[in-house]
């Protein structure tokens, strides 16, 4: 068995290290999970039942909330939640825990997140920050507003939930990894930095995993 689980949404946002995969020598595996929270959910929860591996690492790309933070810079995930799951009407937003269904304590839930309790934040050397995970993407300035004042989030993304909650749920050591390649509201793809996050996701791994792989 591997002693890390490489997980990724999609092939590209990680295709660097794929391509040099060989140097860990079959220590690292690499999942796709595909996009969003179901197919990452389903994804890992097929993994990890055959036996999951004593590291989990989910790295990708993801959209940013704060503008002070500059794009392509990489950080660490220290909690992160579904911030569309529940209704919104009057101009407030319920979560599903705050209409009463489900116990916002409820293993493995925290308060209505799923924090990141691990050492692996903090040993990553990566600035760590709060993130929320979306089914759509945001476009509305209520939401993104919502976002960062009740989240407190600075990345937003379509998987980190899913895998937080896997990661808990097996009690499994885990890391997520993002690479900031736009602010989030902008829809503009000329002004998105897609390669050089990508890049400088691939940089961080490469320092990362080896740190990882000698804990």
């Amino acid at each position: 068995m591997p002693d890390l689980l490489l997980c990724s949404a999609t092939a590209f946002e990680i295709q660097p290290l794929r391509d040099r995969l060989g140097v860990y020598g079959g220590r690292v595996e690499v999942l796709i999970t595909g996009v969003g929270l179901l197919e990452t959910a389903f994804a890992l929860a097929t993994r990890l039942s055959e036996g999951a591996p004593p590291l989990l690492l989910q790295a990708g790309i993801a959209g940013c909330l704060d503008e002070a933070c500059p794009l392509a810079s990489v950080v660490a995930i220290g909690s992160d939640g579904i911030g569309d799951l529940g209704v919104r009407e009057g101009g407030r937003f319920q979560s599903t825990f705050d209409l009463g269904f489900g116990d916002p304590d409820a293993a493995p839930w925290q308060g209505g997140r799923l924090p990141n309790d691990t050492e692996l934040p903090a040993l990553s050397g990566l600035p760590v920050v709060n993130a929320v995970s979306v089914s759509t993407i945001s476009t509305n300035a209520d939401t993104i507003d919502h976002y960062r004042s009740a989240w407190g989030a600075v990345a937003e993304s379509m998987e980190g939930a899913a895998f937080h909650f896997a990661a808990r749920k097996w009690s499994r050591p885990f890391l997520q990894v993002r690479a900031f390649s736009n602010y989030i509201g902008e829809r503009d793809k000329s002004r998105w930095q897609l390669r050089e996050s990508i890049a400088a996701l691939d940089r961080q791994l490469e320092t990362l995993i080896p740190q990882l792989l000698s804990l």
